[in-house]
């Protein structure tokens, strides 16, 4: 991603599968990693591939986390030595999160980059008498701030959210500078109200178009009872067990053992299918679990 954001303008990305916060911060923690050991090459591409993943962030982005992010790309351009690109990062760092700390340790006052961020004019908003187009209540989000007019600061990256009335993700793209689509934007100044939902700490599960399923009683009754057989056959085969010691002759003890092992085997059955009948018809009634964070 870093070689694509030299241009102008990028296109909308495909997302194929969600990205959590927790997926966010851990991948971040990966890049810090990196620079630390100061491999740049693993660092430039995990950028690169967690870049191509902001798209699928599907909550409000977090402007502290979207800065760290900026930040590092500042950083790795820094290291290619590109002052232009590194400013125009570190700018839309301190954009989205002004008071995003420096690491006093590896970024000191003096240190080249900190220093360019921190004394770069921000560049003026751009942006005409235009208006969003966005779903009734939604809202667009730029660097993880809300705003409610197509003006941000003129040639920094930003990324682009869209958000309908119940707060659910509409498109999310990756822009450079404050050129805003086509279709998300009309002629005349109309600032969009602030979305009732803005300032929630979650947003609400999606909404799926199948009907919810009944529980699943047949299987779980029939699961359950296939364990209170396990439970009992188990029981069963150790007082046949615990028998043995009294027993006389060899043809008891070959009677006791064969009818103690006969019943471990029918509990053990009987465990394995009650799991497999009770927990399978739970998952075919949910049509699979989904793990959110």
């Amino acid at each position: 991603m870093i070689a694509l954001l030299v241009g102008s303008a990028w296109a909308q990305q495909s997302c194929i599968q969600p990205m959590s916060r927790i997926q966010l911060g851990a991948a971040l923690g990966d890049i810090d990693q990196a620079f630390r050991e100061e491999d740049i090459l693993d660092a430039r591409i995990r950028l690169d591939q967690l870049g191509d993943r902001f798209p699928c962030y599907e909550e409000p982005m977090d402007p502290g986390l979207f800065a760290r992010y900026a930040r590092y790309v500042a950083l790795a351009w820094f290291y290619k030595q590109d002052d232009e690109q590194s400013t125009r990062w570190g700018l839309s760092s301190r954009w989205a999160d002004p008071d995003l700390p420096w690491d006093a340790v590896r970024f000191p006052r003096e240190h080249p980059l900190r220093q360019r961020v921190t004394d770069a004019p921000m560049p003026p908003l751009g942006g005409g008498d235009e208006h969003f187009v966005v779903p009734r209540d939604g809202a667009v989000v730029v660097n993880g701030q809300l705003v409610a007019e197509p003006r941000v600061p003129a040639d920094l990256p930003v990324l682009v959210q869209v958000f309908d009335g119940n707060r659910l993700l509409v498109v999310a793209f990756w822009q450079d500078g404050n050129v805003f689509p086509a279709d998300f934007v009309a002629p005349g100044a109309e600032p969009l109200p602030r979305p009732s939902w803005w300032g929630e700490p979650s947003t609400p599960q999606r909404v799926v178009s199948r009907d919810r399923q009944p529980f699943p009683v047949v299987p779980v009754a029939t699961g359950s009872a296939l364990l209170v057989v396990s439970g009992v056959s188990y029981a069963l085969a150790a007082g046949a067990a615990a028998t043995m010691p009294d027993l006389r002759t060899s043809e008891e003890l070959t009677s006791a053992r064969t009818r103690a092992n006969a019943l471990v085997v029918v509990s053990a059955a009987a465990l394995v299918g009650g799991l497999g009948i009770g927990v399978g018809g739970v998952l075919l009634s949910a049509e699979g679990v989904t793990i959110r964070f």
